[in-house]
C-alpha cells in the first residue's frame, strides 16, 4: 500500500512540473528576446540619382552587410502595459558585432503580460525625450538632422511566444543639390528650409514644424558645389532658399539677390519632403538673365521647375 502511494504521489510532481513553468524551479521559462534588423538599409528612390552628377555623394549598400553598417549606436525601452512603468531602459551604446541583426534578450525574471517596445537607431542621448518617446530631428534648432531609425510595437510575451522580429525604418528624408556655372569668386553658400517637422515620435507621427539654416564655407572660389542634407520631412511642402556669396564682395548675407555685390540668390521653389526619399535638385546659374535654371529629378529624368512648384 506505502508502495503505491510512494508511486502516486511521484507521479502527482511530475505532471506539476510539466504542466507550468515555474520560475524559482530548475528549468526556467524561456527568456523574452528581440532580434531588431534594418528595414531602410538604403534610400527607397536611390536608383533614380545613381549614375548622375551625385554618384561621389551616393552610397549603395548591400541588403547583406553587418547591422552596424546601417546602424551605429541604438537604445530602447521595454514598457509593461499593464502597469505601465517602464521593465528595462538602456542608455545608448555602440553596435560592435559582425550579426546582421541586434539580438536583446531581457532577464529571465521578466513576468509574461503585454510589452512595448521602443527602438531608436544612430541618436545622440541629448535629442531623446526623459519618457523615451520623442526624438529632436532637428536638435540645435535649425542644423540638419542625423539620419535617425526608429521601430516600435507591442510584444505579447508568453511560454509559448517568447522571440519576436522588429525591424527599424528611417525617420528622415535626404536633400540632395548641385549648383554649376556658379559666378567667378563665390566660395560661400547658405541653404535655408521652412516647413519641415521637428520631432519624431513613436510610431514615426511627426509634430513641431521647424525651420532649418545650414551654411557652408567653401573656402575657394568653387564653380560647382554638391551639398547633402539629412532633414525630417515635410508638412506637405518645404520652401527651399539658396543663396551663394562671393565672401570678398558681398555685403551681407540674406540680403536680396544682388550679383553686382557678390551676392546670388535662387528663387525660392516649394518642396515634398519625405520619409526615406531623396529629393534632388540641380541649380544651374545663368549670368546672361542673372538667376538660376532649377531641375529636380522625377523617376530618373531631369524635370524644369518653371513656376516654382514642385509636387
Amino acid at each position: 500500500m506505502d508502495r503505491i502511494v510512494r508511486i502516486s504521489l511521484l507521479c502527482v510532481a511530475s505532471l506539476l512540473v510539466l504542466s507550468g513553468c515555474i520560475r524559482d524551479q530548475i528549468l526556467p521559462c524561456p527568456p523574452l528576446s528581440v532580434s531588431i534588423g534594418v528595414l531602410d538599409k538604403n534610400w527607397s528612390n536611390i536608383g533614380d540619382a545613381v549614375g548622375t552628377e551625385f554618384d561621389s555623394l551616393l552610397h549603395v549598400k548591400d541588403d547583406a552587410l553587418p547591422f552596424r553598417e546601417y546602424i551605429s549606436t541604438i537604445c530602447y525601452s521595454l514598457k509593461n502595459l499593464s502597469t505601465g512603468d517602464s521593465a528595462v531602459v538602456t542608455a545608448r551604446y555602440v553596435i560592435e558585432h559582425d550579426e546582421q541583426r541586434e539580438l536583446i534578450v531581457f532577464p529571465d525574471s521578466l513576468p509574461f503580460g503585454q510589452y512595448e517596445i521602443t527602438v531608436w537607431g544612430n541618436i545622440q542621448e541629448s535629442a531623446l525625450s526623459e519618457d523615451f518617446c520623442t526624438v529632436t530631428l532637428h536638435e540645435d534648432g535649425d542644423s540638419e538632422a542625423e539620419d535617425i531609425f526608429h521601430a516600435c510595437d507591442t510584444l505579447d510575451y508568453r511560454y509559448d511566444a517568447a522571440e519576436f522580429n522588429l525591424d527599424l525604418q528611417r525617420t528622415v528624408g535626404c536633400l540632395l543639390i548641385y549648383a554649376f556655372h556658379l559666378p567667378e569668386g563665390v566660395d560661400y553658400s547658405t541653404k535655408d528650409i521652412e516647413g519641415v517637422y521637428g520631432n519624431v515620435g513613436k510610431g514615426l507621427q511627426y509634430s513641431g514644424p521647424v525651420s532649418v539654416h545650414t551654411e557652408m564655407d567653401w573656402g575657394k572660389d568653387c564653380g560647382n558645389v554638391m551639398t547633402a542634407t539629412c532633414t525630417a520631412p515635410s508638412e506637405e511642402k518645404a520652401v527651399l532658399q539658396l543663396a551663394f556669396y562671393d565672401t570678398d564682395q558681398s555685403s551681407a548675407a540674406g540680403s536680396v539677390r544682388l550679383s553686382q555685390d557678390g551676392t546670388y540668390m535662387a528663387e525660392p521653389v516649394s518642396v515634398a519632403i519625405r520619409r526615406n526619399e531623396l529629393t534632388v535638385l540641380r541649380y544651374d546659374y545663368n549670368p546672361e538673365a542673372d538667376n538660376f535654371n532649377i531641375s529636380v529629378l522625377v523617376n530618373d529624368m531631369w524635370m524644369d521647375i518653371h513656376d516654382m512648384i514642385m509636387d
